[in-house]
């Protein structure tokens, strides 16, 4: 640019390449000129868009966007965050899902599309309003090919034509609709035109069309338009190859509010209407839209005086350092400072990356406030050596925002002063993440795009990771229970009983073993307070069981010990291992809870020993019925499962191993038991006595018998899940 300044008749568009146009005796030398200042900063530049799936857009706000600082530091390319627009409402083609009319909210001129279908007149002077903003990003091309096909084609009412687009846009190309003026009021005339210009579009092989409300420069309204786009669409649908996606896009909250009125009332038998997350909170969106907007142009007034700025804010990162704001951000936070304001609300970046996070900084507090989640970050002013002079801001500037509170399993709001992680509750699905997921802009030498996109890849693979969580039923209840609970933290998907979980690494294992809460909680059934989160094993079900090590001399371990030297004082654990099995404690709880209800009081619990003689105890505490008395053999007190309180009686059927001797301690519900003598016809406990007409059943038997045999007390049940398998003992005698 500066290169040109001193040519009048000279003028530069710097896309990914530059154009030069200028008188013709000067093209050679400006062209010499031009490529030796490309040479001087590396080489070619390029402006590549890298995509990251829904929920891996996270890593931009990670750790306060240092991951993102890092890339663009060692690969010395520019990265920024695109901002996509939001997906309110769908009508889906019931004959082919595939084909679709989506309502968003958000700039055209923003999206990745295939085409823009745009109004224009029959002069092509790109006037009108959409047109004429995507001119001044695509640039002078756009107005050469308009000239060059009103020249040839001579536009008429009616029309469609189709010029390229690109240049500053992720627009491939612009269809030019010059829609009828006459008989304004008459939608089939605009539903002609529409028919058209969509017609046009599918000759040239667009797939994905976005539309802005076409018409109501023309007289004709909001709903009119809407309504024609859906019927249109309704046509072409019924015969088209190509097109399968057309985008409305609208940029106010009533006018989007209109248009969804008419996707719900799209009620020919052709379409579905689905609505998303997103059209519940529009007017937070829209208030973050005008909040932004009012920053840019606060920091462009304030930039503009050149201000000098004498005092440096900062905010408490996770390691208790101190973070300097950007200048940006301190120009803001000093202002409203020194200007007695008690809170000021700050919107932006990371070192110039945008994150889309929006914070409070309370000035009585001095603290700084996450808008959403309210996570609570200290802040400090100190004075500088030498004053900060704000740099000008020019065009749309940069907006600052900063970092991301921990990970929390809780759906509280309320503030917390420390943190052990930089991952937030809503980071890994941001609340204006698009539903497509988020989108980087890389730009630099083609060296340093390609640097960058490998570091980024290597990052996502190293951060980022995906689990499989196998329930054994998912119902609707529990399915909404867990969107609810993931929303925000993760990138999930349901499929059957299977919960696909996509989160940073260091939170995989905590969401998953929430999951498995929620399966559980959602039945009313909370897991034992002394288990632990356990990471999952490869390839395994979530509801098989997990072995956790118990620590030599811990409480844990102390306790089972003594209850088993009670009758081998000379025992010794080798190994104390607590079984962690949803699907079997499940049951039993289950089991527990009925009981309890038949009787009247919380059903009786023993801690009791039990050994598996030949069968492996892998086969009880990861099978599928865990303690299954269809196994058992005749004893002396019937067809049941067998449980002795000394641990002497059980080491006389222990299981033998390699690293030992094993048998079990476990959870038994005796309920209301029955001490009797043996009787080895026993299938079931006896039926309990019972005043006449008073029992709530024809009949009621004890959930148990208990006898004496070898010296000890044994308990046996006559029913599945009615033990559970607590731990697993290797031990020498």
């Amino acid at each position: 640019r500066a290169l040109l300044a001193s040519e009048k008749k000279a003028s530069i568009n710097i896309k990914e390449d530059i154009e030069i146009t200028c008188r013709h005796s000067q093209v050679d030398n400006l062209k010499t000129q031009a490529m030796a200042l490309v040479n001087q900063v590396g080489g070619t530049c390029k402006n590549k868009i890298f995509k990251l799936e829904r929920g891996k857009g996270a890593i931009v706000a990670y750790k306060g966007g240092k991951i993102i600082q890092k890339i663009s530091a060692a690969s010395k390319a520019f990265i920024e965050t695109l901002q996509s627009s939001r997906l309110i409402s769908t009508i889906s083609w019931k004959a082919d899902a595939t084909k679709r009319i989506e309502l968003r909210f958000g700039d055209i001129c923003e999206e990745t599309l295939d085409a823009a279908l745009v109004s224009n007149d029959d002069k092509l002077t790109c006037t009108h309003k959409v047109i004429s903003l995507l001119a001044r990003k695509v640039g002078p091309l756009l107005k050469n090919d308009c000239d060059f096909l009103q020249k040839k084609e001579k536009p008429r009412a009616g029309t469609a034509l189709i010029t390229n687009a690109k240049g500053n846009t992720q627009i491939d190309k612009i269809v030019h609709l010059v829609i009828n003026n006459s008989n304004a009021d008459v939608e089939g005339n605009l539903i002609k035109d529409l028919k058209t210009a969509l017609n046009e579009a599918e000759e040239d092989g667009i797939r994905t069309l976005g539309i802005v409300p076409i018409g109501l420069q023309q007289g004709y309204t909001l709903k009119t338009s809407a309504s024609a786009i859906i019927k249109a669409c309704e046509t072409h649908f019924r015969t088209s190859r190509k097109i399968k996606v057309v985008k409305v896009f609208e940029v106010t909250k009533p006018s989007v509010d209109t248009i969804a009125g008419c996707f719900k009332r799209a009620t020919s038998g052709m379409w579905e209407v689905k609505s998303s997350k997103n059209a519940s909170n529009l007017d937070a969106i829209a208030a973050v839209q005008q909040q932004r907007a009012r920053n840019v142009q606060q920091l462009q007034d304030l930039s503009n005086v050149q201000k000098e700025i004498w005092y440096q804010w900062s905010w408490q990162d996770d390691d208790k350092s101190f973070v300097p704001y950007d200048w940006d951000q301190n120009l803001q936070i000093e202002t409203a400072y020194t200007n007695e304001q008690s809170t000021v609300y700050v919107v932006g970046d990371r070192n110039l990356v945008t994150n889309g996070k929006n914070y409070n900084v309370d000035f009585t507090a001095m603290a700084q406030f996450n808008a959403v989640s309210k996570y609570k970050r200290t802040v400090k002013r100190e004075k500088l050596a030498e004053p900060l002079i704000a740099p000008k801001i020019e065009g749309n500037g940069i907006l600052p925002v900063f970092s991301e509170p921990s990970y929390s399993s809780s759906s509280s709001s309320s503030s917390s002063s420390s943190s052990s992680s930089s991952l937030s509750s809503s980071a890994m699905v941001d609340d204006e993440e698009s539903e497509e997921g988020t989108q980087l802009r890389i730009f630099g030498p083609a060296d340093a795009v390609f640097e960058a996109e490998k570091l980024l890849k290597k990052e996502l693979r190293n951060r980022i990771k995906t689990t499989i969580v196998k329930l054994p039923m998912v119902d609707n209840r529990v399915k909404s229970e867990i969107e609810k609970a993931l929303e925000g933290k993760a990138e999930y998907s349901i499929t059957g009983n299977d919960v696909e979980i996509t989160c940073f690494v260091g939170f995989i294992d905590k969401i998953r073993n929430d999951v498995l809460d929620i399966a559980l909680k959602s039945k009313d059934i909370p897991l034992p307070d002394y288990w632990s989160v356990v990471p999952s094993a490869s390839g395994a079900s979530d509801f098989s069981a997990t072995l956790v090590d118990i620590s030599a001399g811990s409480p844990e371990f102390n306790r089972v010990l003594t209850q088993m030297r009670v009758t081998m004082p000379t025992a010794n654990i080798t190994k104390l291992e607590r079984i962690q099995n949803k699907w079997l404690w499940e049951q039993y709880f289950q089991t527990k809870r009925r009981i309890s209800t038949k009787n009247g009081a919380d059903a009786v619990e023993m801690e009791l020993f039990h050994g598996t003689r030949a069968n492996p105890p892998v086969n009880i505490y990861n099978g599928q019925d865990g303690f299954d008395m269809r196994f058992s053999a005749a004893g002396m007190w019937g067809i049941g499962t067998y449980f002795a309180v000394n641990a002497k009686y059980s080491d006389d059927y222990h299981h033998p191993s390699a690293g030992g001797r094993q048998m079990f301690f476990c959870r038994v519900i005796v309920g209301d038991y029955i001490t009797t003598a043996s009787n080895s016809s026993y299938r079931i406990p006896p039926e309990k006595p019972a005043a006449p007409g008073t029992a709530a059943f024809a009949s009621i038997r004890y959930d148990s018998i208990s006898g004496s045999t070898n010296g000890s007390v044994i308990f046996i049940v006559y029913a599945n899940a009615q033990a559970y398998p607590n731990y697993l003992i290797t031990y020498t005698p």
